[in-house]
């Protein structure tokens, strides 16, 4: 007989969140980073999937789990600390 957990695993969080800040990027805010904006614009689930590992979550997983999508935004805003 296995015997029982007595201690929960941690949440996992990859960054601290320092406060809450306001959405800060311009209308043309995404040319910044023109290697995520083509790369996007070429295949958009090859750059979620991009995404997704980045911010710890296993790369399947905004496809697969029912809201994974609406859950990485999410995550992404929580790390950021945007409102």
């Amino acid at each position: 007989m296995a015997a029982p957990f007595t201690v929960q695993p941690s949440a996992k969080l990859i960054g601290s969140v320092d406060g809450h800040r306001d959405w800060d990027s311009g209308l043309f805010g995404c040319f910044s980073d023109c290697k995520s904006l083509i790369m996007t614009y070429c295949c958009l689930p090859c750059a979620i999937c991009n995404i997704s590992s980045r911010t710890g979550e296993c790369m399947c997983m905004p496809w697969f789990v029912p809201g994974g999508l609406i859950a990485l935004r999410a995550r992404i805003r929580t790390l950021g600390g945007v409102r």
